[in-house]
């Protein structure tokens, strides 16, 4: 099982209590997925690499928009064993899943350089937001 991060859970308890509950009965059930749907823990706490397999961050965490659909991806970026590590926003679109070896994996088309070098982006835990 996947953990899911704080701002998700609220994201999802926000867009609960804010729609009308189905009239008694009216509950219905998903037999299918779409064929380019994926899981979110396909993505969430998974390593990202570079297109030379060179391992260059953490998905820390995935940000929706009002529409429900996920719009960024927060990557733990530089550090060693949890010190000096930032975490850096980017679009979510520039995540790509992989298969390699009969796993799946993230690429990114960037470098961990390039990574490093962004601008941080923090937690607002008061706020349990970005």
């Amino acid at each position: 099982l996947v953990a899911v991060p704080p701002s998700i859970q609220e994201k999802i308890m926000s867009m609960h209590s804010a729609t009308a509950a189905p009239p008694s009965g009216a509950v219905q059930f998903t037999t299918k997925l779409p064929g380019d749907t994926a899981a979110v823990s396909t993505y969430y706490k998974r390593n990202v690499y570079d297109a030379a397999d060179g391992k260059i961050g953490d998905v820390t965490d995935l940000i929706m928009g009002h529409d429900g659909k996920i719009s960024t991806a927060v990557i733990s970026v530089g550090g060693f064993l949890g010190v000096g590590e930032k975490e850096v926003a980017v679009p979510f679109d520039s995540l790509h899943v992989k298969k390699k070896d009969n796993s799946w994996y993230l690429v990114m088309h960037t470098t961990k350089e390039a990574l490093t070098n962004a601008p941080k982006f923090a937690y607002s835990g008061e706020r349990a937001r970005w």
